[in-house]
């Protein structure tokens, strides 16, 4: 579903909070359950620095968004059909056109891998093109996750002197310059992984792969936002070896009330089952590759 804004008043902070809280109420009453005050609170805090720092920059002139966009009848290199889908929001004036792709990830990780963004980029320019018959002038990220010494900041309006030089040193806008050249790449390497994922071959990185990665910070990139990665072999190896946050995130699949020692104990079982679990596999996937 995309919005047209250009027709549409400027929203304020006064606006920005109604919706809001008509967004949660709606939430609550679909979901059967709410957030506390301080959650929510949190929440609401998120949401209004983002609003401040970006309401003239980007907010108050988007033009449309949540627009879809799909790349239909591309072909595998083993010629399997597919299709690229992405979803962004534009600010088209003066015939001067920017797509804005959000992500939840944190901005200096951003930064720092900005060519592990370009190529997705690339492509929905390509796409937008195509659809629309105009040129893109510049694609950007917005990050979600803002550094951490804006995230401590509770009081917008009671910022201290190092809290405010903090946040108006914050940009969590992202400029990703795309080559068209590049596309016809980009496309390739999105068939291989189709082709990769109708074959089954899931190879995740060596747990060695994944601690070199973590050194640099890019992890949390790759493991992070994996819903599989409990089940991952390389990655319970990875998080047992590094602990912190990464093992002791494993104890919310056990159950509270044990010692130290029973949660241990309970960790090894469940990870000595699915390691035995991921041997059976292993052994079935051979069968079928002979």
């Amino acid at each position: 579903m995309s919005t047209d804004n250009q027709h549409n008043p400027p929203m304020d902070v006064a606006d920005l909070r109604q919706f809001f809280e008509d967004t949660y109420e709606s939430l609550q009453s679909e979901h059967g359950y709410g957030l506390d005050q301080d959650a929510l609170r949190d929440a609401w805090r998120h949401i209004e620095f983002y609003w401040r720092k970006l309401e003239v920059r980007v907010a108050n002139r988007i033009t449309e968004t949540e627009v879809p966009l799909t790349l239909m009848n591309q072909k595998t290199p083993k010629g399997r059909p597919f299709a690229i889908h992405g979803v962004i929001d534009v600010v088209e004036e003066n015939n001067q056109v920017t797509l804005y792709d959000i992500k939840s990830h944190e901005l200096r990780r951003i930064q720092e891998n900005v060519d592990r963004y370009a190529p997705q980029l690339e492509v929905y320019a390509h796409i937008w093109t195509q659809l629309r018959g105009k040129p893109v002038h510049q694609t950007c990220i917005i990050a979600t996750d803002p550094p951490s010494p804006v995230k401590r900041i509770v009081d917008f309006t009671q910022m201290t002197p190092q809290e405010r030089q903090e946040y108006e040193g914050w940009d969590p806008v992202v400029q990703i310059d795309f080559q068209q050249k590049r596309m016809d790449e980009t496309i390739r390497l999105f068939g291989e992984i189709v082709d990769k994922i109708e074959s089954r071959e899931f190879v995740p990185p060596t747990v060695d792969e994944l601690r070199a990665l973590w050194r640099n910070r890019n992890v949390p990139m790759i493991c992070a936002k994996c819903d599989g990665r409990y089940s991952c072999r390389a990655y319970r190896e990875f998080a047992r070896q590094v602990g912190g946050t990464a093992a002791n995130a494993m104890e919310f699949y056990l159950d509270h009330g044990m010692t130290r020692d029973e949660v241990d104990d309970r960790r090894d079982n469940y990870i000595s089952v699915l390691n035995d679990r991921d041997e059976d596999d292993d052994a079935i996937q051979n069968v079928l590759i002979e």
